[in-house]
């Protein structure tokens, strides 16, 4: 959970900002993380953790709903990689897009908490 919670605090703080603004390091370390992101995800789900789940959806803010499809998503095995990384990528943007709920900054605090 330890390495779920600090690939998740990469992405939040490395993806700030506009989608388009992004630097040639951001663009290097995303894909990279996301794929480590939704391997440890898939990992705790199967194994039955819930607690990546509780983190996006109490400390993160996320709708129960969204999760739950998305780990729909991880656990449809017809689903190729790419889907689930467009998956990943559309759940996890509404924690650090700018006009979201939470602030990045409010959301990185929380998280080291």
């Amino acid at each position: 959970m330890v390495l779920f919670r600090s690939t998740l605090s990469l992405l939040v703080s490395e993806s700030g900002g506009d989608a388009g603004s992004t630097t040639r390091k951001e663009a290097e370390i995303l894909p990279d993380a996301f794929t480590l992101l939704r391997e440890v995800y898939t990992c705790l789900l199967l194994q039955g953790c819930t607690s990546p789940r509780e983190l996006l959806c109490n400390e993160g803010g996320l709708a129960p709903s969204e999760v739950s499809a998305f780990e729909e998503v991880l656990r449809n095995d017809g689903m190729d990689k790419k889907a689930r990384q467009r998956a990943m990528r559309r759940l996890l943007e509404p924690l650090w897009r700018k006009d979201g709920k939470r602030s990045v900054d409010s959301y990185l605090q929380s998280m080291t908490s």
